[in-house]
């Protein structure tokens, strides 16, 4: 399960966490790939979602498809909240999870 993949990822700069519900092309998909983008262990998602909606009025047959793809960098801290969020949700059967990103070159910024 995705839980159980990311509960303490990464272990190391190779890891990788590939998530997948759907089939792209068909009504709806969405494809998580969790993994390191550079030595340090610094951790990066990309986010690739689908959905088609189908006409019901005139043109039964035409479709529109919507798509958006997202790669978002995170504090390692911030997954580990997630999964507790996540746990939460498969315990209770509600709620919500989100994962909070960081704002590009927020770790270059320094104060003296």
């Amino acid at each position: 399960s995705l839980v159980k993949s990311l509960d303490g990822f990464p272990k190391k700069v190779s890891d990788k966490v590939n998530y997948s519900n759907g089939e792209k092309g068909h009504y709806s998909s969405a494809f998580l790939d969790f993994y390191c983008y550079d030595g340090a262990g610094h951790t990066m998602v990309f986010i690739e979602l689908e959905n088609s909606i189908y006409g019901r009025e005139k043109n039964a047959n035409k479709h529109d498809r919507y798509s958006v793809n997202v790669g978002m960098m995170f504090e390692a801290h911030e997954l580990n909240r997630f999964v507790s969020e996540l746990k939460k949700m498969l315990k209770n059967i509600e709620g919500k999870a989100e994962l909070v990103g960081i704002r590009p070159y927020t770790q270059n910024i320094h104060l003296s």
